[in-house]
């Protein structure tokens, strides 16, 4: 129960910050607008956060098929003459 009350106090302090941060007057309505502002902004956030974790996968995908044709980055110098580290597949 104090947890609830704690997290309860801790979201409710976050939203007053940014809504006086925001020069929000305190009504109903303007805290309203604020929580709307807020949840926007946090979708438009993760959404963000998911386009770009897509073109990292997408990357991931492109690096994995350059291991596939049989070049290997990882144990690879790039010179040629280190052939001990080289990984054979």
């Amino acid at each position: 129960m104090r947890l609830k009350m704690l997290g309860l106090l801790a979201v409710g302090g976050a939203v007053a910050y940014a809504h006086n941060k925001r020069g929000g007057e305190m009504t109903f309505a303007s805290l309203k607008e604020t929580l709307t502002g807020l949840g926007t902004q946090a979708r438009d956030k993760l959404d963000e956060l998911r386009s770009s974790a897509s073109k990292r996968g997408q990357m991931a995908d492109a690096d994995t098929d350059h291991r596939r044709d049989g070049f290997d980055t990882q144990y690879s110098s790039g010179y040629g003459g280190d052939t001990s580290r080289v990984s054979r597949h």
